[in-house]
């Protein structure tokens, strides 16, 4: 889940020495990585810098044409063509960036929002724990008025959240279908 992600991610950069990590999650190598060992035809290659920076510089290679869903326009997100045979690899990569930098433009806002909702999500869920906690205590001690304002508070906190995960999975479709373009 992402809280377990989020956390080992922040072990990760608070850890002083080296980390090897072997992972396919792109949130992992985002926030973590400095330097990728790549494994593709049946080789393997050392790339300095994180991931994002290898997505702009030399991307995947197997990837191919991708299709578009019907409501992503050529302006919006363009096509990845194989290149021309006579072209040679530094131009192919060249125009590769190029793409990979427009997608990146229309991909880092969504990306934004959902790290938004995330925090927000997260901070809604510490606010239910405390007002949860505070629920018990007013059962306790039998503080009926308090008891019923604290359960009023708990069902909106909750309803705030429920609101917030539909927005973030509306999002995160919307990104992962761009993306797969």
């Amino acid at each position: 889940d992402r809280q377990s992600i989020q956390s080992l991610v922040e072990s990760i950069q608070d850890f002083e020495g080296a980390v090897v990590i072997v992972t396919h999650s792109e949130m992992i190598l985002r926030e973590v990585a400095t330097k990728l060992v790549v494994f593709q035809h049946g080789r393997a290659e050392v790339f300095n810098g994180s991931y994002d920076e290898f997505l702009e510089k030399v991307g995947w290679e197997e990837e191919g044409s991708p299709k578009k869903p019907a409501q992503v326009t050529q302006e919006e997100l363009p096509e990845v063509k194989e290149p021309p045979k006579n072209e040679n690899k530094k131009e192919a990569r060249k125009k590769r960036s190029q793409i990979i930098s427009e997608r990146s433009k229309i991909l880092t806002p969504l990306k934004e929002e959902m790290a938004a909702l995330e925090n927000e999500i997260c901070a809604l869920e510490a606010e239910l724990a405390s007002v949860n906690q505070e629920l018990i205590d007013a059962s306790k001690n039998k503080i009926i008025d308090r008891f019923v304002t604290l359960s009023k508070s708990l069902k909106e906190i909750q309803k705030k959240i429920d609101d917030k995960f539909e927005r973030l999975e509306a999002v995160t479709k919307r990104h992962d279908e761009k993306k797969s373009t």
